[in-house]
């Protein structure tokens, strides 16, 4: 168990001696709020007052729902509008007669009731705007009050004040509005993230020289031909061939220039 002076001291990062190196091992540290342990190594951009990072975090996580929402609300508009279309399909039903009178109250009850169900969903659909309007409120005055004492989402807060909350526009707008205040978020809480250490670059190999000299069986998987077709052709002086003692090799650019004369252009149709 970890006791009360570690936890007091976790945001400010504590020190380890020799008597906390039994209690926390040397190779963790604190970081953001007490309970977080990072590896030592990892080193923070600022400093972060824990409220910040719970809040922002938190919205961030809002910023799913609130994609989920504007994608509800897009099926709400397609069932009002269907809900529209059978109230116009009915009416051109009785356009080519003339209509009795219980026709025409039946058909009223119809579009009443129809009318009744096309508003339920335009309250749930309104009701899905503000919610939407709110978090991306809520997003702003985050970002606006942490700035109050984090100078470096300055940038961020005034980007989101030059945001518009969410209006009454078409399903894709109002994605990108989304999206764009989330992308304001992550930038928020990047200020805050651990940096990860710069891993030192590793020398690159050196690449490793072609054979200048390949053996009967490199050449032939090379040419796609078994070992004794290629002893056939070389015998016969139809692939170029070097002779190293009583050894059979190949140049490999030799076989390259060679498969490339041997290569068959398709003729034109006149």
């Amino acid at each position: 168990m970890l006791n009360s002076s570690f936890l007091l001291g976790a945001a400010n990062g504590p020190s380890f001696d020799g008597k906390t190196a039994g209690t926390i091992p040397p190779a963790l540290v604190f970081f953001g709020r007490p309970g977080i342990l990072l590896p030592r190594g990892l080193t923070m951009k600022h400093p972060a007052t824990p409220w910040v990072v719970r809040r922002l975090e938190r919205l961030l996580a809002e910023a799913r729902q609130a994609l989920e929402q504007a994608g509800a609300r897009e099926e709400l508009h397609r069932q009002m509008l269907q809900l529209g279309r059978q109230i116009d399909a009915a009416y051109r039903q009785l356009e080519s007669r003339e209509p009795a009178k219980a026709e025409i109250r039946a058909l009223r009850q119809q579009q009443e009731q129809i009318q009744r169900q096309i508003e339920a969903l335009r309250k749930q659909a309104d009701g899905v705007l503000d919610w939407i309007r709110d978090w991306h409120q809520r997003v702003r005055q985050t970002v606006l009050e942490a700035a109050a004492q984090h100078s470096s989402l300055l940038p961020i807060a005034r980007e989101l004040a030059r945001m518009r909350a969410p209006r009454e526009r078409g399903a894709q707008a109002l994605r990108l509005e989304i999206v764009e205040a989330r992308s304001q978020l992550e930038a928020a809480l990047g200020q805050f993230l651990p940096k990860m250490p710069e891993m030192p670059e590793m020398p690159a190999e050196p690449a490793k020289p072609a054979k200048a000299l390949l053996t009967v069986q490199e050449a032939a998987a090379l040419l796609a031909v078994s070992d004794k077709t290629l002893y056939r052709m070389a015998r016969l002086g139809q692939v170029p061939h070097v002779w190293v003692g009583r050894s059979l090799r190949f140049r490999r650019e030799e076989l390259e220039a060679w498969i490339r004369q041997q290569s068959i252009r398709p003729r034109r149709l006149r």
